[in-house]
């Protein structure tokens, strides 16, 4: 579920972080009963699922964390037009002339190339 929300996230789906956050809930309960494992173990199992649920984990909360308008930002850093262009469709999704001017801009950069 966090890759499914990265993924969201990178194309500007909706639910992204409503993924990030179901696969963050999941990776706390595989964490606690992981360490529990782990401290009756010391088995090196658990300490490489751990490791990895921390990386996934980290990495997921970083993603969730960052809100939209920075990843858009970051997104269309070349493209600022772009940018503002999308960043006020989004907070104003039914606004149609808003997703032209998207639409608009997206099609100046495509004749660029």
């Amino acid at each position: 579920m966090i890759i499914i929300g990265i993924l969201f996230k990178v194309m500007l789906w909706p639910s992204a972080d409503i993924n990030i956050n179901t696969g963050l809930w999941g990776v706390l309960v595989i964490a606690i009963f992981s360490m529990v494992k782990y401290q009756k173990s010391r088995s090196e199992y658990y300490a490489r699922i751990l490791i990895c649920i921390a990386v996934i984990g980290g990495v997921g909360l970083l993603i969730m964390l960052t809100t939209t308008n920075r990843w858009i930002e970051f997104k269309y850093r070349n493209h600022p037009a772009l940018a503002t262009a999308l960043k006020q469709a989004i907070s104003d999704p039914n606004n149609t002339a808003l997703w032209g001017k998207v639409r608009e801009e997206r099609q100046k950069i495509d004749n660029e190339h």
